[in-house]
């Protein structure tokens, strides 16, 4: 009898347990309709998911594939919510500037979890709908079971939201930081003499408005270091190379993106 009752207390957890267990989805907003016109209210997504949205629009040809939310400063907080079911390790948001022109490439959005803020974008950039900014937070703790309520909040100037992915598993490395896999730095030439110019070419996944240019020793120590404004995702400037011969190693930093390379001096 002890038995069977510890069987089915088993069978009955596990059925409890598959129910509140973290869920993995995405929504694409195939479902949403919008006009031009910024307004409040709700959807059903592509997971049966009920999306409720304060100050949201299409773009003004009307075939936005997303969801466009107001600056904050125009009419409040623009503000994507809803409750996923289960629990969630990890949350991947594709952005992409609202509109032509660059009056809109330092938006950002801010990630909260049950009302506790989990994360801020970078700045969105140049990024657009074909090629967005994939913003992701990994191996988020203490949000296993569900149901969790997941918000979205514009930030300073309105953003488009192309697309929203969750998970229970936490992402590989690449997935983690696309932006550190897609950038690059370049230096030329690799092999050059004491005072000439060393020229540094980066391009960037995405950007912050600064950028930090560091040069070390092989032995690690620093020996010089500055931040350049950043105006869009590439960078490329001079820098004089007073060293004497050895090996080097440049370091730049741009917001979550840190990338290196070697350079000589003969």
């Amino acid at each position: 009898m002890k038995k069977i009752t510890l069987q089915l207390f088993c069978i009955l957890f596990m059925c409890v347990y598959s129910t509140v267990k973290a869920q993995s989805g995405t929504e694409t907003f195939a479902n949403l309709s919008l006009t031009n016109e910024y307004v409040d209210g709700s959807f059903v997504g592509d997971n049966s998911i009920t999306w409720n949205y304060f100050q949201a629009r299409t773009d003004t040809s009307g075939t936005l594939d997303g969801i466009m939310l107001r600056d904050d400063a125009t009419a409040g907080q623009s503000v994507l919510s809803t409750t996923l079911p289960g629990g969630i390790k990890s949350l991947t948001f594709d952005l992409a500037k609202a509109f032509n022109g660059t009056n809109n490439a330092d938006a950002t959005v801010s990630i909260y979890l049950n009302s506790t803020l989990i994360g801020t974008s970078e700045e969105v950039g140049s990024r657009n709908m074909v090629d967005p900014y994939k913003y992701i937070i990994n191996n988020i703790s203490g949000y296993d079971m569900g149901p969790n309520t997941l918000e979205i909040r514009a930030n300073v100037k309105p953003i488009i939201i192309v697309e929203i992915s969750w998970s229970d598993m936490v992402l590989s490395n690449n997935d983690f930081n696309p932006s550190l896999k897609d950038s690059k730095l370049q230096l030329q030439p690799s092999l050059l003499t004491k005072g000439s110019d060393l020229n540094i070419n980066l391009e960037l996944n995405n950007y912050n408005k600064t950028t930090e240019i560091s040069i070390y020793s092989i032995s690690g120590k620093l020996l010089r270091s500055r931040n350049v404004k950043q105006n869009n995702t590439t960078l490329s400037i001079v820098e004089n190379i007073p060293f004497a011969s050895g090996l080097y190693i440049l370091k730049v930093k741009n917001g979550n993106t840190i990338k290196t390379s070697k350079f000589m001096v003969k």
